[in-house]
């Protein structure tokens, strides 16, 4: 068995060398199917629109975590090895290192030089990365819209799944479970919240 650390260097290369893969449903995107589900379900059952939204919540949280668990815990009752590499290929597929350099060395490039007047392919780049209109950004404007969802995206494609990751394989000793599998389930974890 190798260390918890190795997996989650694993992790990080992996996606350091692929990028998100786009054969496999991102984790992301079964976690909106998730909310959209228990919404409509508990806005149904629910007379309170709060009430709703809080056990909307409470059952993304808890379906996130208790499915990632629940699949790891079936494939390791067929082998470890390839529950480990299930929860290796989990972790990575929760990172975005790889995507945010691709696409903000996209805009980069489509900036040019600085006596660049054709600004439309910048735009086009910067309109693939951020939320808001961006056909009047100027230089400074793409620039400013690229940092900002750089550093945004950095917290929520990185550093925050890397720290929660490692957070809760400080559970490992208490619950007996392995530390890549709490690493998902708290990178996991955050994405659902």
């Amino acid at each position: 068995m190798f260390p918890f650390e190795f997996h989650l260097l694993l992790a990080l290369g992996l996606d350091l060398a692929l990028g998100d893969p786009k054969w496999f449903p991102h984790p992301v995107r079964i976690i909106g199917f998730l909310c959209n589900l228990f919404e409509q379900l508990f806005r149904i059952v629910c007379s309170s629109a709060g009430m709703a939204g809080l056990l909307t919540v409470i059952a993304v949280i808890f379906a996130t975590i208790g499915g990632t668990l629940f699949v790891l815990a079936v494939l390791q009752q067929i082998s470890v090895t390839l529950a480990q590499a299930a929860g290796i290929f989990l972790l990575y597929t929760l990172f975005a290192v790889r995507d945010l350099i691709r696409h903000s060395t996209i805009v980069y490039k489509a900036l040019g030089t600085k006596n660049t007047t054709n600004l439309q392919p910048a735009r086009d780049a910067v309109a693939m990365i951020v939320g808001r209109d961006t056909a009047a950004l100027d230089r400074k404007g793409i620039i400013r819209a690229t940092i900002e969802t750089v550093a945004e995206n950095m917290v929520d494609g990185i550093t925050a799944p890397i720290f929660y990751a490692v957070f809760f394989t400080l559970l490992s000793p208490v619950t007996g479970i392995a530390p890549i599998f709490l690493a998902v389930c708290g990178a996991i974890g955050y994405k659902a919240i």
